[in-house]
């Protein structure tokens, strides 16, 4: 299996800014 360091960090990014914004949308919504 290659492991693609790039794909990951794509994804690690993604999911990041998806959780920012989550977290900022509670914090209005507070």
């Amino acid at each position: 299996m290659i492991f693609d360091i790039n794909y990951f960090v794509r994804r690690y990014h993604h999911i990041e800014s998806d959780f920012l914004e989550i977290m900022d949308f509670i914090h209005i919504s507070d």
